[in-house]
């Protein structure tokens, strides 16, 4: 079994709750993600997972109307 990898990444967006809940699905879609924590305030986004692509975590928040530096 793979050892687990979080990565943070910065993150600008929307703060409403109905937003970050939009963020939280289109990043559940992303293969090999498994927790994920959003924390605007601090302009944060941290993803617990297995084998999950930069690429795809960027796309699903871009989905969702953030924009997130590697």
């Amino acid at each position: 079994r793979a050892a687990a990898m979080t990565k943070t990444y910065r993150i600008s967006g929307p703060k409403d709750e109905v937003a970050v809940d939009s963020l939280k699905d289109e990043l559940a879609v992303v293969e090999g993600t498994h927790e994920v924590d959003v924390d605007l305030d601090h302009g944060e986004l941290t993803v617990v997972g297995f084998t999950f692509a930069d690429d795809d975590i960027v796309q699903a928040a871009k989905n969702a109307g953030y924009a997130l530096q590697v």
